[in-house]
């Protein structure tokens, strides 16, 4: 997809699997507030962790729904274009040149995760910036999230089979995520 193009209405998790393929992973919510006065984020990429060079594929995938307008001045998200087609993090101690992605409230960014970006600093006096991330894994990347352990069981007894799979509850290509080299729904004897 070329820079800026609009993909109309369709649902996020379209999105995410055109950037990651089929089976990703849900792998943290959270929420980006950049405050009056706020100074920059470092740069970097979502995949940071993970030994240069990159795969030339997104192991990682954040989406950002934009809760107010995001403009230069309100610490929009600023991005290194074409930066994820260099296979590695940044270099920490270089300065590199980075855009603002404005947009009006409502929109959805869509970031592959080598993508170098950073929230922007926010100059204005009292307007805040905020933004709701969803950050997705491929299913063979350990999720930040460790949903075994912090759902609640009613949550999780409930959860549709999608959500299930979302959430890395269910066996992936035949073997990741098996219990006993089993499916988790296998019968046992």
């Amino acid at each position: 997809m070329g820079r800026g193009t609009r993909i109309g209405r369709s649902h996020p998790h379209e999105l995410v699997g055109h950037v990651l393929g089929p089976g990703f992973l849900l792998s943290n919510v959270n929420a980006n507030i950049a405050g009056p006065g706020g100074k920059p984020m470092f740069l970097h990429s979502d995949q940071d962790y993970v030994p240069a060079p990159f795969p030339p594929y997104a192991l990682v995938c954040n989406i950002m729904w934009m809760i107010d307008d995001f403009t230069a001045e309100n610490g929009a998200t600023r991005i290194v274009p074409m930066s994820h087609l260099r296979f590695r993090p940044p270099n920490y101690a270089k300065r590199y040149e980075s855009v603002p992605v404005t947009a009006p409230r409502g929109t959805m960014l869509v970031l592959h995760g080598a993508l170098w970006h950073q929230t922007g600093a926010n100059t204005t006096r009292d307007e805040k910036r905020r933004g709701i991330l969803a950050y997705y894994c491929r299913p063979f990347m350990r999720q930040q999230e460790n949903f075994f352990e912090s759902l609640r069981d009613e949550v999780r007894t409930r959860a549709t089979p999608r959500l299930r799979q979302l959430l890395g509850y269910e066996m992936w290509l035949g073997g990741v995520g098996a219990i006993g080299g089993l499916p988790r729904n296998a019968p046992r004897f």
